[in-house]
């Protein structure tokens, strides 16, 4: 550790031999501050010690440096300047600016506080008095001042009375004091004398010389010196030592760095605007996003791809002159860009209430750069991005290696020519729609509670982005049950305690018993049973919460959980894969979900249809839902293929049918039985027929007593209606 007199200091920097980084942030002190710590000098307490950076040449005018504020005012926008000095060694000090300011201002400068008229007050020194009992290096003025330091005009510091001489604190660095002796000489100049003996007095006396003793003799500034130390290596330095208060973020050392390098463009400024647009994007605060991820950002959609990992990141090299000239000339490029993805991921009904991390963001940030933020040239692709986002998202891929995720989706991007590349996004091989449905509906239905993003996530696509998150809550239909005895559990049909437990502990979490419910409504839900909360509804408001909230009509009560949540499950994954697709995230390829049928295209049914070819349609609708798909018989007599995938029922009107088919609307048909309801053991197959729900039951009766052939034949004379 070196040492350093205070007046030392403030001649060095006089010479600007010490220097202000431009990481540094700008001088905060108010002037009760500044006076406490000259009082904490005087009676001899610790004032912390230094950290100065020994400037490597190369650096020096590399970077931009400030001087230290001499003259402050509050009114003033920015009173720092950039300092211009000679090749001369210099030491940044990297801790300890506000301390060392103080000393400058104090000893050397003014300061015009808030709320005072524009006039600069000066630090001064009452030599007849001081706030304690006992003799000077006592402490008995507990948090107090013990020395009177204040900021005065000259016109109030020249008032004096039998207890106030305020001596000016710049003085003491005068070259009259440059000897204990010299302290006498002045207090007689100024007639601060014993009437009697004619001598100076011993307060004013012993208040001086502490001051000279502290200020020009005693060598109070202890210091660390770092030599041979990378401006990369001092910021990783400065963000360490500055964990106390306000914590130092790398990113604003690297802000303050471009800020001061531009000096035509505020980045700190055009950051805060950015970020504020963004944050409140879809409502007041519905994101957070900080300074960090714009950044990020940024050095993502316009870094050098060759060099990789290293682009990325917050380093020094990221933010010198010539790569900030070329992010501040594609900023609004890049700030709109960004702007249009969280846009978009909010028009799905996403925001920082259901998805985890914002670095997510970034891949379609740069998507919609690469395509010159024109809608119209992504517009076609917003499923694809959506259907990434979701997928990422769910599957954590930003929890760590964060750098090497948005420098691998980068590439992607950037290899990409033409659509989003939804298949190299994913990291699938096999380059199958049905495929990647699939898994991204599985990820849906795998959310659990314990993971309360992912899950809102899922549900919010569940009720179709219609539901405010801030006003519900996420509500678990059956609650938990580790504080129901023995008897509840027996009134609810549990016999096998055990065993049900095990079942019930592993599902109670999972998507399937998750509900958003009004807030209110949860409190008062609490942990009532399931089949009596929901027994307490009238008709109506039990039929309109199942509909809404896709609710089986099954039996509620918890023996029958098992069954509840096999039962929603169907019907949570198949709304899923309805939203989803009806927002274009996902959808199926009709070409390989319908094989090909090489002797049959089309086939005629009528009321003359044999019963044997009947057959025929029949044995053909299994051989084809093996393979997903579904057969129908239309209301105009045609056969019918109506591609199905796990119960997810594609539109016609959107797929390309292979030219044999004939194929209608599903519109058309007004009434769709299944003969797997009539021939359940036989037929585990879809062939819908348009009759009459007599007829069913009937052909239900014929079907059971008579065989299929006969219940065939009578579908065969029946009318279609």
């Amino acid at each position: 550790m070196k040492e350093l007199t205070i007046a030392n200091l403030i001649r060095d920097v006089e010479k600007k031999q010490f220097l202000l980084p431009t990481i540094q942030r700008g001088f905060v002190w108010e002037t009760k501050k500044i006076e406490t710590l000259f009082d904490s000098l005087m009676r001899g307490f610790p004032i912390s010690s230094f950290l100065f950076w020994e400037v490597p040449d190369e650096d020096e005018h590399t970077f931009k440096f400030y001087d230290f504020v001499k003259d402050y005012n509050f009114y003033s926008e920015d009173p720092r300047s950039f300092a211009e000095f000679k090749k001369a060694p210099h030491m940044a000090v990297l801790d300890g600016q506000q301390r060392i300011t103080s000393f400058y201002i104090g000893l050397k400068g003014s300061y015009i506080p808030k709320g005072k008229a524009e006039t600069p007050q000066k630090l001064y020194l009452n030599l007849l008095k001081i706030n304690a009992d006992s003799d000077i290096g006592d402490d008995d003025a507990g948090l107090d001042n013990v020395y009177e330091f204040k900021f005065l005009t000259d016109d109030d510091a020249a008032k004096r009375d039998a207890e106030t001489f305020w001596f000016p604190v710049e003085k003491i660095l005068d070259k009259k004091f440059n000897e204990s002796a010299d302290i006498g000489d002045f207090l007689i100049e100024n007639n601060l004398v014993d009437s009697n003996t004619h001598s100076y007095l011993k307060l004013p006396y012993r208040i001086l010389n502490r001051l000279w003793n502290r200020i020009k003799i005693k060598p109070v500034i202890e210091y660390h010196l770092e030599s041979n130390k990378t401006l990369d290596e001092v910021l990783n330095i400065f963000v360490r030592i500055n964990n106390g208060g306000k914590p130092v973020e790398l990113s604003e050392l690297l802000i303050s760095l471009a800020t001061a390098q531009l000096k035509d463009f505020d980045v700190e400024n055009e950051l805060i605007n950015i970020v504020n647009e963004v944050n409140n994007i879809g409502g007041e605060k519905i994101f957070n996003v900080s300074n960090d991820f714009i950044l990020k950002a940024f050095l993502v959609l316009c870094g050098d791809p060759s060099k990789g990992k290293e682009s990325i990141k917050f380093t020094i090299e990221n933010f010198k002159p010539q790569r900030m000239k070329k992010i501040r000339d594609e900023w609004k490029n890049m700030a709109q860009a960004i702007k249009s993805a969280v846009e978009l991921v909010n028009e799905f009904g996403f925001n920082q209430r259901n998805f985890t991390s914002n670095n997510a963001l970034i891949p379609l940030a740069q998507y919609i750069y690469l395509k010159g933020n024109n809608i119209d040239a992504y517009a076609a692709d917003k499923g694809k991005m959506i259907h990434w986002f979701i997928s990422a998202t769910l599957n954590g891929i930003f929890s760590a290696s964060t750098d090497d995720k948005l420098i691998k989706f980068r590439n992607r991007l950037n290899e990409s020519h033409e659509n989003f590349p939804i298949f190299e996004m994913l990291g699938t091989k096999v380059k199958s729609e049905n495929k990647i449905a699939d898994e991204l509906i599985d990820a849906l239905m795998s959310t659990n509670y314990k993971f309360i993003k992912n899950v809102l996530m899922a549900l919010t696509i569940l009720y179709d982005g219609k539901v405010d998150l801030s006003t519900v809550d996420v509500d678990h239909m059956f609650p938990k049950i580790k504080s129901k005895t023995l008897q509840e559990m027996l009134d609810q049909g549990v016999t096998d305690e055990k065993n049900f437990q095990t079942y019930y502990e592993k599902f109670c979490n999972t998507l399937p018993n998750l509900q958003l419910l009004n807030s209110s409504e949860n409190k008062k839900k609490s942990a009532t049973y399931f089949s009596d909360w929901i027994a307490a509804k009238t008709d109506d408001e039990r039929a309109k919460y199942m509909a809404e909230n896709f609710v089986p009509d099954v039996d509620f009560r918890l023996v029958n959980f098992k069954n509840f949540i096999d039962a929603r499950g169907k019907l949570i994954r198949k709304k899923l894969a309805e939203n989803l697709k009806a927002h274009g995230v996902i959808y199926f390829s009709a070409a390989k979900v319908i094989p090909p049928i090489p002797s049959v295209s089309v086939i005629d049914v009528d009321k003359k249809t044999s019963a044997r070819k009947l057959e025929k349609i029949h044995n053909m609708a299994l051989r084809i839902k093996k393979q997903f798909a579904d057969a129908f018989i239309t209301s105009d007599g045609k056969f019918m293929i109506y591609a199905d995938h796990n119960g997810v029922t594609l539109d016609p009107a959107a797929q390309k049918w292979n030219p044999g088919f004939h194929v209608v609307n599903k519109d058309l048909l007004t009434t769709r039985i299944s003969l797997d309801i009539i021939l359940q053991e036989v037929v585990p197959q879809n062939i819908f027929v348009e009759i009459t729900k007599a007829n069913v039951d009937y052909a239900r009766k014929i079907a059971k007593t008579q065989g299929i052939s006969t219940a065939l034949k009578y579908l065969e004379s029946t009318q279609y209606k």
